[in-house]
């Protein structure tokens, strides 16, 4: 894993007293208005990116059943579509 370099402004920004007037161009103190409201969100991303969960896999699934759903309309019994499905996802 990768290990970020902790400059004082990140270590400011980390700790919350980063000040949004620190820097003078009012667009960039309004970028660190928006870093200062999210920063707990954030900071919650790189705490949960070593874990490396997700749920693509599933997602996955729904969308091609999703898919034989939009294709299956010809079916004349409900129960055939349902074993189609239960094929391809096997």
């Amino acid at each position: 894993m990768r290990q970020l370099r902790l400059t004082p402004l990140r270590l400011a920004w980390m700790r919350g007293s980063l000040p949004s007037n620190a820097l003078s161009p009012k667009e960039l103190r309004k970028a660190l208005s928006a870093f200062r409201d999210w920063r707990q969100e954030m900071l919650a991303f790189f705490d949960f990116l070593p874990t490396r969960l997700s749920n693509g896999f599933v997602e996955g699934k729904n969308n091609r059943t999703k898919a034989l759903m939009r294709q299956g309309y010809g079916y004349r019994n409900r129960r055939h579509l349902r074993l189609r499905i239960l094929l391809e996802m096997a």
